[in-house]
């Protein structure tokens, strides 16, 4: 497949007809294994990397912003099972195990930052009064924060990532400018500032084009699903109707601390409403998922761009083909911006599942970073 791509190493605005051997290679598991079921964008979609490319660097710094937990910490596992719900609303999806197991996806996902934007000013890791016993919190770039520094007490404990996101554009220090994270987020090629924003600090709504998650959406009983729904209705009962779909990919969020607050005055009867819930529900709204890139799309505060990506469910039976398949091509110019490792809903036994994955995550990412303690004696492995 040949499509418009970006050549690296030319100068601004340069292009070149050339060939994705990962779109290639995703075309050619459709046509050979029906079963396949890979998450990516459609491969017949053009690409429009010209709308998100600028010659000139944003004259802003910028920021990274990650949710983490140690869901295997005792103490922590006791203090969700005392607030773990029963009856109607005891759903595996909200406060499953997979939900908060850490596989040190952190760790990787850090050493993609440092690899590929060394341009970050701040990482910002929010907690729930844990820190990761590898992190080198001395680091200048690193700022350990509590849910207590940006969450209302009144919400607090907390283990409902839709009342986390809500409030996390409340850290003290953070940058007007900044990206979120999850653990699973992983850059896998070089990024710049204007990868994420415009020169004049608008952010780019990363699109998600597929109909699966359109259908997905449509038919899905989970929090995440219903989440759309709910926000597409809220909007509407605002007076939006949302003709178009806008679905954003599970990758890096782009954001603006202004942005986030006005979105979270917009929606604020719905989230006070949820916020007291301390696990996810099906009457919520997600919010950098679904909330902020609906307000950003209405007002104008945000720039849609088509963009690669893979999103990679690790319980998948065709996770392996990704792997392999990125793994082949590292360090080429094929490999799209960012990937997601989503691990929720996996068996917590499932030794093999998460065996592929940290396999995976170590040869793609072998270097220890200067994130992480004695990383000049442990450099190269992990």
């Amino acid at each position: 497949m040949e499509f418009s791509h970006r050549q690296r190493g030319g100068g601004a605005g340069r292009f070149a007809v050339i060939r994705n051997p990962l779109v290639e290679f995703y075309r050619h598991l459709h046509r050979s294994y029906p079963l396949f079921k890979g998450c990516a964008p459609c491969p017949h979609r053009p690409l429009a990397f010209s709308k998100r490319r600028s010659s000139t660097p944003p004259p802003f710094p910028v920021d990274i912003v990650y949710t983490w937990v140690d869901g295997q910490d005792r103490e922590h596992a006791a203090k969700r099972a005392a607030w773990r719900p029963g009856g109607e609303k005891d759903n595996a999806l909200a406060h499953g195990p997979a939900l908060f197991s850490d596989n040190e996806e952190l760790r990787y996902s850090l050493r993609s930052v440092e690899a590929f934007a060394p341009w970050i000013r701040r990482i910002f890791i929010l907690t729930d009064a844990q820190i990761p016993a590898w992190l080198a919190t001395e680091h200048p770039k690193i700022t350990v924060a509590d849910h207590t520094d940006c969450i209302p007490h009144e919400y607090l404990p907390t283990f409902n990532s839709h009342v986390i996101e809500a409030y996390l554009h409340c850290l003290p220090g953070l940058a007007e400018h900044y990206i979120y994270m999850n653990d699973d987020f992983f850059l896998s090629s070089p990024c710049r500032p204007e990868d994420f924003f415009t020169a004049n600090g608008l952010p780019h709504l990363f699109m998600d084009w597929r109909y699966s998650r359109r259908y997905g959406y449509a038919r899905g009983d989970t929090p995440h699903a219903r989440s759309y729904a709910n926000t597409r209705r809220f909007m509407k009962h605002k007076g939006y109707c949302l003709r178009e779909h806008v679905i954003v990919g599970h990758i890096p969020y782009a954001s603006t601390k202004s942005n986030a607050k006005n979105a979270l005055l917009y929606f604020e009867d719905a989230i006070k409403q949820f916020s007291p819930h301390k696990f996810r529900t099906c009457d919520e709204m997600a919010f950098y998922s679904h909330c902020l890139p609906s307000w950003a799309y209405t007002h104008k505060k945000a720039v849609p761009v088509d963009l690669p990506f893979f999103y990679i469910n690790t319980s998948r039976f065709d996770r392996k083909a990704y792997y392999d398949g990125m793994l082949k091509e590292k360090n080429s110019d094929a490999l799209p911006l960012f990937f997601c490792l989503n691990d929720v809903g996996g068996d917590d036994e499932d030794v093999e599942r998460i065996g592929d994955m940290q396999l995976f995550l170590r040869n793609f990412f072998p270097r220890a970073s200067q994130f992480e303690k004695n990383a000049c004696d442990n450099a190269g492995q992990v």
